[in-house]
């Protein structure tokens, strides 16, 4: 789980990973929970938004920015990025409302911002019904290539066999296209709404 502290007027990156604190990439033993004050301290929605769009923008990758013509489901607008950066921003943004630290597991914390409130329930089934598509896609992307990518295969009988594992052997890659767009955007919709408020 990544979060963003202030300190002495200076803003960290802070990452938990297997127990261990890393810090603007530095790797620390500490006790949770005398950093917990951090995590879950009062922020600014102004601070918090324009720490994740920093953190969001640096994280898009050419294609997505519309440089080269293949859809990456993990980085690109409207991915697997967007919804975690969502849900990572609003938990910012609530924690300390909330009385806890945030949730590490993108669909456990999708449950948690409706319980408080913060996400409607049908925009967090809609959320988390996305996020599982596009992680379905992602491994198989991993799966057929071997390697780590998240981008649509440009190979026409590769994008139809990838169409049929995600929507069943009836379908082809116009309709795959056709549904992960409408995926693709419904998820920036959210993240623009949610976070941005922005309508």
């Amino acid at each position: 789980m990544k979060y963003v502290a202030r300190v002495e007027d200076k803003m960290f990156a802070i990452e938990v990973q297997d127990g261990k604190v890393v810090v603007d990439g530095q790797v620390h033993a500490v006790d949770l929970r005398r950093i917990e004050p951090l995590i879950t301290e009062e922020r600014s929605r102004r601070e918090v938004v324009a720490s994740i769009e920093r953190m969001r923008n640096a994280h898009l990758t050419p294609r997505s920015q519309g440089l080269i013509s293949a859809i990456d489901v993990k980085s690109g607008l409207g991915g697997l990025r967007d919804i975690e950066f969502l849900v990572q921003g609003l938990q910012l943004l609530y924690a300390a409302e909330a009385g806890r630290r945030p949730e590490g597991h993108t669909l456990t914390a999708l449950g948690a911002l409706s319980e408080i409130g913060r996400l409607p329930a049908a925009v967090v089934d809609r959320l988390a019904e996305d996020y599982t598509f596009l992680r379905r896609i992602e491994h198989y992307l991993q799966i057929l290539e071997d390697r780590q990518t998240h981008t649509l295969p440009q190979d026409p009988q590769e994008l139809d066999a990838l169409s049929k594992r995600m929507l069943g052997v009836g379908q082809d890659s116009n309709a795959f296209l056709a549904t992960l767009d409408t995926c693709l955007t419904r998820v920036r919709d959210t993240y623009t709404r949610y976070l941005l408020e922005k309508k």
